[in-house]
């Protein structure tokens, strides 16, 4: 129930990221929350990879997929200082998972 839950929550997105990819524009949106969603997905997918866990595996692994939607939204679309933001979150997002 919760993977089937968690899945929903990054699925409820998509109209929204739909509508800024038909306007080519992100407006004043806040972009952090794609970076955030990305970083977070990688650590509990790679953590669910450490332990063997199916179930933090199948919860996780599509919100890497979606995250990186959000981010190249993101990067297309953005603002300079929103792309900027998008790209030194993704690098540390990235980068703790890697040395952790």
């Amino acid at each position: 129930l919760g993977t089937l839950l968690t899945n929903a929550m990054f699925a409820a997105g998509i109209p929204t990221i739909q509508s800024l990819r038909e306007h080519k524009s992100l407006g004043s949106l806040n972009v952090i929350p794609f970076a955030m969603l990305f970083g977070n997905c990688l650590s509990w997918t790679s953590y669910s990879l450490y332990v063997s866990n199916p179930y933090i595996f199948m919860s996780s692994a599509p919100g890497i997929l979606f995250g990186l939607y959000l981010f190249s939204t993101g990067i297309q679309y953005g603002s300079p200082l929103q792309r900027k933001q998008l790209e030194i979150l993704i690098y540390f997002s990235t980068t703790l998972v890697l040395i952790s």
